[in-house]
C-alpha cells in the first residue's frame, strides 16, 4: 500500500492530503489494485463506470474506434494519470 500512497500523493486529487489520510480514503473507497495485459480492453463507451482508475505504473492508451473499425489512439496515461473519470461524472 505503501509504494501506490507514494505514486497517487502526487496526483491533484491528493493534493495536500498527508499518506495517513490517503489510506484512509482509499480504504473507505475500497480501492483495489488491478493489472491489465497488453492489449486487454478496460472499458468500452457505453458500459457504465462506477470507479475512477490512477496509472501506478506502465502506460494505457485510450482509443477511439471509428464506425468502420479504424483505431486512433486518442491520447496515452501515464504513471499518475486518472483514467475514467470523464465517463463517470458523464451524463448519459
Amino acid at each position: 500500500m505503501k509504494e501506490i500512497i507514494n505514486v497517487i500523493k502526487e496526483n491533484k486529487l491528493f493534493y495536500s492530503i498527508n499518506d495517513k489520510d490517503i489510506e484512509k480514503i482509499l480504504k473507505c473507497g475500497n480501492a483495489v489494485t488491478e493489472s491489465y495485459k497488453d492489449n486487454q480492453v478496460i472499458f468500452e463507451k457505453d458500459d457504465t463506470i462506477e470507479k475512477v482508475g490512477i496509472v501506478i505504473s506502465g502506460e494505457l492508451n485510450l482509443i477511439s474506434q471509428k464506425y468502420n473499425g479504424t483505431r486512433v489512439i486518442v491520447t496515452t496515461l501515464e504513471k499518475d494519470d486518472l483514467f475514467g473519470e470523464a465517463l463517470i461524472f458523464s451524463s448519459v
